[in-house]
């Protein structure tokens, strides 16, 4: 028997309140920060299941869902679940987005940097730029004008070429 879970809305999986609808609840294509605020909404239904249903669904999880997440948040999530237990959905839920946050800023710092370096580096080139037409004002060749900036004899003819003398 096939069951399409996206014909099912939220609220519908969710008042069906047993493993199987908390599955497929999660089970639809969503966000990380969807995933956490689902778990959240599902903490009932974990702590009152069976622990032998509760190891299956951390098995799931770990099995179905983190393999949609990225690299650097997978080895995180399976450390969460392998140190939770029933008792404490509660501190899984968190900590799981807890891991998420974090990763999430490692992740914007890291694009934060790369942004800064970028900046840095076309500003450089701007300024090779603007040094190599000075040079070329001033009556360098173009082969003195790309020893003197770094800028290859193309970029300098180039330039000279946008150059009115």
């Amino acid at each position: 028997m096939l069951f399409d879970i996206n014909r099912y809305s939220e609220q519908e999986l969710y008042n069906i309140s047993n493993l199987v609808s908390a599955i497929f609840f999660l089970d639809q294509e969503m966000s990380e920060g969807e995933l956490v605020r689902r778990l959240r909404k599902i903490i009932y239904i974990l702590k009152k299941i069976s622990p032998e249903q509760f190891t299956v669904f951390k098995q799931w999880l770990k099995k179905i869902v983190k393999p949609r997440l990225k690299k650097d948040l997978q080895k995180e999530i399976d450390d969460v679940l392998d140190k939770s237990n029933q008792e404490e959905v509660d501190v899984m839920v968190h900590n799981l987005e807890k891991t998420l946050d974090n990763i999430e800023k490692k992740a914007t710092e890291r694009g934060m940097q790369k942004g800064i370096q970028k900046g840095i580096e076309k500003g450089r080139e701007e300024g090779k730029i603007e040094v190599a037409r000075n040079f070329l004002k001033m009556g360098l060749t173009v082969e003195q004008v790309a020893a003197g900036t770094g800028l290859t004899i193309e970029e300098v003819r180039r330039l000279k070429s946008d150059i009115v003398m």
